[in-house]
């Protein structure tokens, strides 16, 4: 018979995450959207000359049909798409910023760095 060994000091044990910061990255989240979308209608309403995207004069009073009766304006779906690609750089520069300020550290469960001693060996041989 074997004997089992269990290892339980409390390190391994999930920290929660608050519901007062759930509902903060919540806002946040919203905040971002809406923030993105008013700075695409800005940048669409931006004279041609000035713009920094190229559309044709008439693009953006098109209409487009999407399913039957349901139709759009081809300025609300640029709009829509510039609202995407805005809203994930944003979410990338916040995350990357996050992880600059706040960096992970070893857990007491983590193995240690590796230490080489003596020369590298090279990878041309």
């Amino acid at each position: 018979m074997s004997k089992q060994f269990s290892f339980d000091d409390g390190t391994l044990a999930k920290k929660e995450v608050s519901p007062m910061w759930r509902g903060i990255g919540f806002i946040i989240l919203i905040v971002l959207t809406v923030g993105a979308f008013w700075l695409s209608g800005i940048v669409i309403d931006i004279p041609a000359v000035q713009r920094p995207m190229r559309l044709s004069p008439g693009v953006l009073n098109n209409v487009v049909t999407i399913y039957g009766p349901l139709a759009l304006k081809a300025r609300y779906i640029i709009q829509l798409a510039a609202t995407v690609v805005i809203d994930i750089t944003l979410f990338a520069i916040m995350v990357v910023s996050y992880a600059i300020m706040f960096p992970e550290k070893p857990k007491p469960t983590d193995a240690p760095p590796v230490r080489r001693s003596g020369r590298r060996k090279s990878m041309t041989r």
